[in-house]
């Protein structure tokens, strides 16, 4: 593990305790920055969110769940918080196989990614880089690009928790790479010899 990466991990446990050391400040911005260009590329528009959050109502009470219609995750148009993304995700997890493969279809049927009730995986690929390379962010362009080049192959089969964790990691690829190269910006910019 090289040392900003020791650094970042330490921020992050600095922060998660509620600490607010001086020191960390940089590399706290620099997570929260990285968080923000990453989110911005790989989530949806609030509007486009609403209509997804929507749909996914829908499916949810077709398949019988309709318990979690009203989970928070669901609840508004804004990003939903990470607390309430992974107790959204553990939900899924008790939920059958078969019901989340049917879930998943019906959440995703409009968008043109289906082949009878198998995912047209190039199409799917096709629309992930289409919205990596739209990024003005040339740093988070490359990093997702690698990320994405290094996913295991997706599988053809839908499934609700397999899409939460495709998105999982490249956001995950991306923060952290970001973050690094934010940070490392922030903590050399007044070494000796920096213009």
């Amino acid at each position: 593990m090289n040392t900003l990466t020791i650094l970042l991990v330490a921020a992050v446990a600095v922060v998660a305790s509620g600490m607010k050391h001086p020191k960390h400040s940089e590399i706290h911005s620099a997570l929260h920055e990285a968080k923000q260009i990453c989110m911005e590329i790989l989530m949806p528009s609030e509007e486009e969110m609403s209509g997804m959050k929507e749909k996914m109502k829908e499916c949810l009470g077709n398949e019988g769940h309709t318990h979690l219609t009203s989970h928070p995750v669901l609840a508004s148009d804004t990003m939903p918080n990470l607390k309430h993304a992974l107790c959204f995700r553990e939900e899924l997890k008790a939920i059958t196989a078969e019901s989340r493969r049917k879930l998943a279809i019906c959440a995703v049927q409009d968008h043109g990614i289906l082949d009878g009730e198998e995912l047209n995986v190039p199409k799917v690929m096709e629309m992930i880089w289409t919205k990596i390379n739209a990024t003005q962010n040339a740093e988070a362009r490359e990093y997702l690009s690698q990320a994405l080049s290094e996913l295991p192959e997706l599988s053809t089969q839908p499934d609700m928790l397999h899409f939460f964790e495709v998105k999982k990691s490249l956001m995950n690829s991306c923060v952290m790479n970001m973050a690094m190269s934010i940070a490392e910006e922030a903590l050399t910019r007044e070494c000796p010899g920096q213009n």
